[in-house]
Order: structure tokens, then sequence, then C-alpha cells
């Protein structure tokens, strides 16, 4: 579309009068008004909320207003949708070189870096300068030109509306365009997401404090220092985010790393804190109703300046490319996620050593829930509960959940007047259940309020400056503590929680807020969270001990085991009948098979007594037991999707069938989770509502009633009739998959060595990791061919023959198949197996077409069942036979053509995946990117046309494996 008459005259007007407007008496505020507002005005954008929004729904956060000795500590504008940020603008008046000024660009960078936005802007109006903001870590030396993709000058507007409309118009937002052109943009190389640079500048924090504390301090205990080193970084992180939001003042850190005796006067600092937020976290001294007990270690200890010089300098501009007054609650949470997986050991010469858990090292690392998973969790469980009510009742009115006559099996269950709604999350990690149940809690009770004439709720509501409603801090500190509670095993992980929904109440306040709170009300900022958030192993009971001896528990046993005391941490509630509410991603350990977490005898033995209908001995299934007995009404869990439909899981899926109404169920799908291929489904279990059972896909449309106790929780009707189909145009191919992978039995380290050279003897071999769809990349470990087994040893290496006839291979640890060429090795471990040519003529390239192909994950995700105690998926040899590989009439022509067609799009497909590990800049990988997605929808549309399917036929498929993130629900 042409450009509007707006931007015509504004440009216009600019050349008109430009000599005045690049004087330095021209201001941003003045270009702001002027300029920038109308032109995004004109681009669709209500930039003054003309439509009456909450705060949290405005399209524009004008976001001006806060300014530390002189420096702007948010970005000018905000622009988002449905109240989530998209993009930040900053502007700078007409004077500033845009172009090829360091100190705007990197300014920019840093607050769209650390907020985790793919793309911002900045612009003086007669320069406009898109960024793109994820990968590329900011630092104070880069080129103005550092991740800028696009620059227009205020003459190019005219000619070029159609393009700027068409990425950053609300609609385009909305339609996807602004998504795809980030994608499409993308610089890869030097990539340096904010979450993984922040995770290894608190690792390397960890180091030198854990190194430092063991020098200085020879008698602290490794808990001592785990505690310290823990609590020393969050006060630091919390002092430093307040800062950054003017809560705290500016530079008061900065400070002491100007000076010696750093320490002392940190700890001041921490001191005067304590009286300023009440927090666990600042807490020394011993008072009055306080459970906790103070921190009577950290201050009395020693810690060197250089250490905390190096960690203190980094958290500053220039040093420092993070800008913490936009730091996103969720990014912090993922960064503590992963550094929880590692705790300090102390060596016998009492040096310290980081290392990762046991427990996460078997499970392959630590995985975040993503927010959108958390959200669609909170949303069916907390909303639920919500539906209907005011706060007065969400806070304690009577209410009764009386058996129907169609549910006897059900109980009464009454919350008294005085027990206000009460969510817990029983593994709460860093806190993202919580953040989330907490942020919706905050949310409702504001838009209840401000619904209801927010001037007869002035004491829980007030009026900001712009005019916006929002709570005060006294309820939103009462909203915490009244509704939010949570339990982990993990001391540091408690901490952190802790820490995480501490920065969720200061939101939104500043210095002047809190002084006023403590001057008028006499109340310290935050609440003593020690009363919700806390400790203990909620799978074990204080009954773990009876009848044992208690000299067989150590002091490190007794807080290993770590019993917890449900109806003594949580009396009332307990007493009542439960929580409300209880959420959560419970680990997913295993404590049987290959990837078990040893248990000792005892803790063992009570998980068989207490939870005898846990399926295959995983902490997930325990999980799923406890939290409907600890429950009065609804459990909300992500769980791997074999809870859903496995062999091993009926006992789990008859528990919370006979126990509750299976109200929800959910299936999201692979890669859930960052770098784990394992699905995950969403379940919701309700005591109370006997309603229809909702089992869906991401499309919403298959949906399954009257469940009955063990029947899977898959949508089979949906699929059962086209599976048929195909099978019934298929030969089998049995000779075609074989497992003759190299099995090292109990000789694994010595067989295979890491990065050897390839010698006669030591030969490369693949193993399953760098195998991927259509993608062999080089191996990193060589096979020790001569090597002989000693007394006990036992391995299987088949002559070379039975490796090198296989062409191509698929990868074992797969939620479905994966297969890829063999390349660079003969050699191949038994975490993959082998695809032969087909003995009927097939070409081996066209199975490994249909292999890949999204109708074949299809078929695989919903029809096989795996048995056996797993807690990952494995493609077996047995299930790759049963798939339905279309069989070919060579004496059609029409048949060969489509086989052959396949065959060569296979070829093109390889190629073009090794030309994509070759490429040396940006755009030659982003063409071929666009090249192989093309490629692979051409397969995909092909393979779906060679088994005739119809057009609502290949809607089952593509809705079956729809992006919710995407919005294809």
């Amino acid at each position: 579309m042409p450009a509007p008459a707006e931007i015509r005259q504004l440009v216009e007007r600019f050349e008109l009068h430009r000599a005045s407007y690049q004087s330095a008496a021209y201001n941003e505020t003045q270009l702001r008004r002027e300029f920038v507002d109308p032109f995004f005005k004109a681009l669709g954008w209500d930039i003054d909320n003309e439509q009456g929004y909450a705060e949290a729904y405005k399209d524009v956060v004008h976001e001006d207003g806060l300014k530390i000795g002189g420096t702007t500590k948010a970005p000018d504008y905000s622009f988002r949708i449905g109240g989530a940020r998209k993009f930040f603008v900053e502007t700078k008046k007409p004077s500033v070189n845009v172009r090829d000024d360091v100190s705007p660009a990197f300014q920019l960078r840093r607050y769209a870096w650390t907020a985790k936005l793919p793309l911002s802007i900045l612009t003086d109006f007669e320069e406009f300068a898109v960024y793109d903001c994820r990968t590329h870590k900011p630092d104070k030396n880069d080129k103005a030109s550092t991740g800028r993709i696009l620059y227009l000058r205020h003459t190019d507007y005219i000619e070029r509306w159609d393009e700027l409309s068409a990425i950053f118009s609300p609609e385009a937002i909305r339609k996807g365009s602004f998504d795809k052109y980030a994608a499409t943009h993308r610089k890869k190389r030097g990539t340096a997401e904010v979450d993984a640079e922040f995770l290894k500048e608190i690792e390397s924090w960890r180091e030198l404090l854990a190194r430092n504390l063991a020098l200085r301090n020879p008698a602290l205990e490794q808990r001592e220092l785990n505690f310290a080193v823990q609590r020393t970084i969050d006060r630091i992180v919390f002092l430093r985010i307040c800062e950054d939001r003017g809560i705290e003042p500016a530079g008061q850190l900065q400070a002491l790393a100007n000076g010696p005796m750093i320490y002392p006067r940190l700890c001041q600092i921490f001191e005067r804190a304590d009286e300023r937020y009440n927090s666990g976290l600042f807490h020394f001294h011993r008072e009055h109703g306080r459970r906790e007990a103070p921190d009577e270690l950290t201050l009395s200890l020693a810690i060197d300046d250089k250490p905390l010089q190096e960690i203190i300098r980094g958290l500053y501009y220039p040093d420092s490319p993070y800008e913490f007054s936009v730091f996103p609650a969720d990014i912090l949470g993922q960064v503590y996620e992963q550094f929880l997986g590692s705790v300090i050991r102390l060596t016998k010469g009492h040096q310290a050593k980081v290392e990762q858990k046991p427990e996460v090292r078997k499970a392959g690392g630590v995985y975040y829930t993503p927010t959108y998973i958390v959200d669609y969790i909170v949303e069916q469980t907390l909303g639920k509960l919500l539906e209907g009510k005011d706060p007065r009742e969400v806070g304690g009115l009577t209410e009764q959940w009386k058996p129907s006559k169609a549910d006897s099996r059900r109980t009464t269950v009454r919350r008294p007047a005085n027990r206000p709604l009460a969510v817990l999350d029983p593994a709460c990690g860093s806190g993202s259940f919580l953040i989330g149940a907490y942020q919706y809690l905050l949310d409702w009770h504001r838009d209840w309020y401000v619904a209801d004439d927010p001037e007869k709720h002035a004491p829980r509501v007030h009026r900001t400056a712009s005019g916006d409603w929002r709570l005060t801090t006294a309820e939103r500190k009462r909203i915490l503590l009244a509704h939010i509670h949570g339990v982990d095993i993990d001391p540091q992980a408690v901490e952190v929680t802790k820490l995480s929904l501490l920065l969720k109440v200061l939101e939104g306040e500043n210095a002047e807020t809190l002084k006023r709170q403590l001057r008028i009300f006499r109340e310290r900022a935050l609440p003593d969270l020690g009363h919700n958030i806390k400790c203990g192993n909620s799978l074990i009971g204080p009954d773990f001990f009876n009848g044992q001896q208690q000299s067989l528990f150590d002091e490190d046993q007794v807080l290993r085991v770590n019993a917890f005391d449900w109806e003594a941490e949580f009396p009332e509630i307990m007493r009542t009948g439960g929580f409300d509410a209880v959420i959560g991603n419970p680990p997913y350990l295993s404590f049987s098979g290959r990837q078990a977490v040893p248990l000792e005898p005892p803790i063992r033995n009570y998980y068989q007594k207490h939870y005898p209908a846990s399926g295959w001995q995983t902490a997930h299934g325990f999980f799923i037991v406890k939290a409907l007995r600890l429950t009065a009404r609804i459990v909300g869990f992500i769980v791997p999707d074999q809870v859903g439909h496995l062999d091993g899981y009926e006992a789990i899926r008859s528990v919370v069938t006979g126990k509750s109404h299976l109200a929800d169920v959910r299936y999201w799908g692979e890669r859930v989770f960052q770098g784990v291929v394992t699905p995950a489904l969403t379940f919701v279990a309700d005591k109370s509502d006997p309603g229809p059972t909702r089992i869906e896909t991401t499309d919403r449309v298959r949906a399954a009633r009257g469940i009955t106790s063990g029947e899977a929780w898959l949508p089979v009707s949906a699929h059962i009739d086209l599976v048929e189909k195909l099978r019934a145009q298929s030969r089998p191919l049995d000779k075609a998959f074989a497992d003759p992978g190299v099995h090292t039995g109990n000789c694994s380290a010595r067989l295979i060595l890491p990065n050897a050279a390839a010698t006669a003897n030591c030969v490369p071999v693949l193993e399953g990791k760098q195998v991927d769809r259509y993608v062999c990349r080089a191996p990193a470990k060589t096979l020790r061919l001569q090597y002989r087994a000693r007394n006990g040893e036992y391995f299987t290496i088949r002559p070379l023959q039975k490796y090198q006839s296989a062409p191509f291979v698929v990868r074992q640890t797969a939620a479905y198949p994966i297969a890829g060429p063999r390349r660079h090795a003969d050699y191949f471990r038994n975490s993959l197996l082998a695809l032969y040519p087909p003995d009927d003529g097939r070409d081996v390239r066209f199975v490994v077409a249909i292999l890949n192909s999204r109708l074949m994950r299809y078929v695989y995700s919903t029809t096989v069942k795996e048995s056996g105690q797993k807690a990952f998926p494995q493609v077996k040899v047995r299930a790759l036979r049963a798939l339905p590989i279309r069989a070919i009439d060579f004496t059609s022509e029409e048949e060969r053509t489509a086989h052959d067609s396949l065959v060569a799009r296979v070829d093109e497909m390889i190629e073009l995946h090794a030309r994509q590990d070759q490429a040396t800049t940006p755009h030659a990988r982003e063409v071929l990117n666009r090249r192989v997605a093309s490629l692979d929808e051409e397969i995909d549309r092909m393979v779906e046309n060679l088994y005739g399917l119809s057009e609502e036929e290949i809607s089952q498929v593509e809705t079956y494996f729809a992006d919710p993130r995407q919005g294809g629900q």
C-alpha cells in the first residue's frame, strides 16, 4: 500500500526544517511527540492508549520516565501484542549520528538482548536502524553496524512503506510476518543469547567465590560453602536488579569496587537491606514471629577484594552487556534452573570443585519448562478455581465440594472462611510455576478491582502518574503470602524460588514508593517467605525413620533424606482437605533401567511401600500419586507423554482416573524442552468436576469421553482409519532394518576412546548424536579394534561388512525414526540401527524419505507403544519393521516415477545439508536454510500424495504436529 498522507507530511516537514531539527536545542521529547509518535500511529499502533486498556494490556508502553543520573533506565518505547513485548524503540535527537555512533546502538542492543527480543529499532526519524538483538552479545567495542539488518533514511519511508508496514505493524505481527522476518535475518555466527551468557557469568562467580571462600575460611564445611556462595550471589543479583529498577541507589555496588575491604562494606549494604526488605534473603538477627533461623554465618566470613571486584565490575556499563531493568523473570529462572544443576564439593585439601549433580548427569542435563506450558497449566487449574469468584471468596469464604450421586467416590471437602485458596508446586526448582501462578493471581485481582470501581478498593490498588491502576505493594505481598506455596528438596532451589518471587513483588516499584511505605506504614517492602517456600523431600515423610535404628543415619544421611512433614509444615491447609491446586513439572528421574539414579535401600523400600502403583519407578510417577493425596481439588502437571499411553504406566493412569476426573490431556509433541526429543503431555485431574474429558493434540479437535481405569490417554479413533489405509498399501521390510551396532558391553571405557587419532587399530566410530534427518556429522570418538576381553569382560563387534553394507542408519534414542546417511566412519555404536537396501527393488533412499516424513512420524507417534523401564523413548528394530512403508509396482510408470522422484529429493536434501555445514557467511546459511525447509515440505507432500491421502487426512496429520507457540492450537 502507498505511504499514508501523514507520513508524506512528516517527511516533507522534516526536510523543510532539517537544520532546525538537527540543532542541539531540539530535544528527544520534541522528536517523539512531533515525529516518532505520529510515525508509529500511521503503522497502526495505539500510541496514546485511546482504547483505554489497563496497563498490562496497552499496545505501547512509554518507559522514558525513569532516569537515574541522567541515564535512561528503560527504552523509550515498548511495543506489545496482548501484553507481550515484541520490540523496543530507542529514540535519539536528530543531531545524533545513528548510522555511525557506537553508544546509541550499544544501548538499544543491551535492552533488547537482555529482554531476549528478536528485533528492535533505533531512530531519530532522520535515520531508522533495525537490529537483530538476540545472538550478538553486546560489547562496548562493537561497531554501530554490528547486528544491524536494515538501515533507512527518512527519504526512504515513502517508497518503502509497504516493507515497514509488513514487518512492524500490529497486524503484521499478529499474522506472524514479524517473526518470519526475524527468523530470516537471524545472524547465527557468534550466537550468544542472554540466558546462556548470564549462566556462564554466574557460574564463573561461583567458581571465584567458592575457591576464595574455601581458601580464606578453612573451617568452612561443604554445606556451609554452598550456602555462602549461593546466598552471596543471590544478594548481589537482587541488589543489582533493584538498582536498574530505581529501587536501590544507582551504582552503590559499583562504588565498592573502587576501594579496599569490599566484603565488610558489602555486608553493611546487606544489613541495610535487611531493615528495608524484611526478606529471608537478608535475615541476620533473630526476630519475634519469624520461623526461619537467621543467617549467622556469612557476615563473619572472609572474602578477598579481587573476586568481588571482578564480579561487581562485570555488572556495570560499559563492561556489562546486561540491562537489568528489562531482565525477564522467566529468563532469570531459566538461568538459575541450569545453575542449580551443579554443586560445590570440597576436596580433602579443602579446595573447592564445582561438579554436576549425579541425578542431573544421569538425566542428561536440566530442562526448564517453557513459559507457554506454565501459562497453559496455570490457566487450566488456577483459572478454573477463580471462575465466577471475587477476591473475598478466593481469600477465604466457605466453599463446599459435595460428591454427586454419579460420583460417590469423592469426599466432601470444606475450606473454612479463614483459609485462602492455596496453590502448591511440590518440586518448585527455580520457581517457574509459582511465578506463573503468582502473576496470574496479580492480574486477576487487579482486573477485578478495576472492573468493580477501583476507588472503593483504594487500600489495595492505587493510580500511577500515567493514570493507570496497579496493585499496591501491600496487596502484592498479601496475595503472595496468602496463596503461593512451594517445596523442593534442594535448599539452593528454595532460595532461588524466593528470590524470583521477591523480585516479582517489587516490579513497578521505585525508591520513592518504598520509602513512603516504610515511612507511613512502618512496613518493610518484602514478605518473609519462610512459611510459604520450604525445603524438604515431598515424597518422604517423618515416618521414614519409624522402626529404624537412628544410629544407622549420620547427619549427612538425615539431611540427604530431608524428610518432610506436610501436616506440621502446612497444618491448616492439610487439616482442611489439602491444597486447592497442585501444579508443576515433577523430576523425570528413573530409579531403574540403564539411566537409573541409584537409591539407598531404605529409600527404595520406603518408595515401594508408599507408592506401590507408581508404574516404572520414576520420580514423576511418585509425584503424580503424591499430588493427588495433597490436593483438595485439582492437579496440573507436565510429564513425558509415555505416561499417557505406554504399557508400563497403566497403574498411574488408574490412580489418576480412580481418584479424580481426568479433565484435560494435551499432547505437545517433541522438543518441548530444549535439546530433548522426548515428547511431553500436560494433564489436569480434577477431584470435584465430573465433566467430560478433553484429550487433544494441538488443534483441540480430538476429544474422548468416559475414559476408564487403565485405558491409554490417546485420541485413537482419530487415526486408526488412516493407519489402516497406509498398511493396505505397504510391504514389510524385515531384512532392511537390523541392529549390528558395536555393543560395548562392560568395556565401554576401554573400547571407545575420545578424541584419539585414527590408526589401523583405532578407527572412527559413529554415535547416535551424530545423526539427524538426512545428516551425519563427523564422529568424535574412535573404536579400539584389537582390544581383547579380559576376565569377566564382554562386548560385540561384528564383521566390517555388516557395517559397510548399511548406507543409512537410524537413531535409536528418539521419539520417532530419524534416518541419516552413514558417513565419515565404517563402524557405528548400538545407539544407531542399520538400514540396508531392500531386496525387492525399492531404493534405500526411498525408504529414508518415508521414514523422515511427517506422515511416518505421525504413524509412529500414534501407534508404537514401548514397554520396559526407560525414562526416554527408544526406536526399536521391531517397531521399524512394523511401519507401513509403501510398496511400489515398478511395472507402473506412474509409481516408478514417484519412487525415483523421492530418491532424487533425498540426494538433494543430503547435499543441501552438507553445503550448510560448509557455508561461511550468514547469507549463504539463510538461503540454504530456506531451501531445506522448502524441500522438506515438498517431500512431505510427495509422500502423502504417494499414499493417496485426502486433504482432510493431510490436515489431520498437520494439526497433530502444529506448534502451540505459533498459535496452532
